[in-house]
């Protein structure tokens, strides 16, 4: 890999551990060797890359929560479309319809779980199981929880699910003649996809409901449907995911201008140039030395700095 230490330098690097360099990395591959950084100076910088990429810590277990919610509504209309070109319908049709449409709702039920186990384990780690940000999280999830009779009936449904059956009571599949067809003699139809919870097995299964929750499937129909819950309780994870990520900002991004200094350090008067760090390890050849490049987090950077001079650069 090219380089442009000079043999003086490869021996005082070598022999005074002087290992810490601030880079610039060019078109074609080229890097250029800039300012030696202290170990503490580097340990800086690190550690602002490592607050910079945590902003994104819950992201991925809130995109597969929402993939997994999508999952069931297109596993909906990919019935609904399949039921259209061919309503035969078969002991085993039905079965793969109903073990479908356990599969997805296990997965969203798992997924939210997990989103939520994962972000307050980070919160207490990163803060403390005493700190406000802790607190915070806790009361937004007791918000929801007591707000809103979906986000607690299926926040205790992945209980049931995991301990004593599969969620899905029962699926209605069928067509209905739409209401501007009139009196024709032929009118148009749309098909529909409806799946159930069935309140009395839910009840009998389980007895872990809390009282609230009980006393509202008592109180409700027998049968619940899904889809509608699904979206309320999407809107409640997302406004959870929305608080974590305004917490994380809030510790990243002091970080984030740490790391813009250094970006507008490297690239001042020098146009097409990427800023990096570097830690040499030793020498591979009498003329190339052997290192690690630690690359900045430019997207996250120019997101918690809404700045467009930080947007990360494509290279190959």
């Amino acid at each position: 890999m090219p380089n442009n230490a000079s043999p003086i330098e490869r021996s005082a690097i070598l022999l005074f551990g002087m290992e810490h360099r601030l880079l610039a990395l060019g078109p074609g591959q080229s890097i250029s060797f800039l300012d030696v950084l202290t170990a503490a100076e580097f340990g800086m910088y690190d550690e602002a890359i490592r607050e910079v990429q945590r902003f994104h810590a819950d992201d991925q277990m809130f995109d597969i929560f929402e993939a997994n919610v999508e999952g069931v509504f297109e596993f909906c209309r990919q019935t609904v479309a399949a039921f259209a070109a061919d309503k035969a319908m078969t002991a085993e049709r039905m079965y793969r319809i109903a073990t479908e449409a356990n599969r997805h709702l296990l997965n969203v039920l798992t997924s939210l779980r997990t989103f939520l186990d994962h972000a307050e384990t980070r919160l207490k780690r990163t803060y403390g199981k005493g700190s406000a940000e802790v607190a915070e999280f806790k009361r937004a999830t007791s918000q929801e929880y007591d707000r809103r009779f979906a986000y607690r009936f299926l926040y205790r449904l992945r209980n049931y699910a995991q301990h004593c059956g599969l969620p899905v009571g029962r699926f209605s599949l069928g067509s209905e003649v739409l209401e501007s067809a009139g009196e024709e003699p032929d009118p148009p139809t749309r098909e529909t996809l409806a799946i159930y919870f069935a309140r009395e097995q839910l009840l009998t299964d389980f007895d872990d409901w809390g009282n609230q929750v009980e006393q509202e499937l008592r109180a409700g129909p027998r049968s619940i449907e899904i889809t509608r819950l699904l979206r309320i309780l999407d809107g409640s994870v997302k406004s959870i995911h929305t608080l974590l990520r305004k917490m994380s900002a809030r510790r990243a991004r002091p970080h984030a201008r740490k790391l813009r200094s250094l970006v507008r350090r490297v690239e001042r008067g020098r146009p097409g140039v990427q800023a990096a760090l570097g830690h040499i390890i030793g020498e591979a050849t009498p003329s190339r030395l052997r290192f690690r490049i630690r690359r900045l987090p430019f997207e996250s950077i120019g997101e918690l700095l809404d700045s467009n001079h930080l947007r990360k650069r494509a290279r190959c």
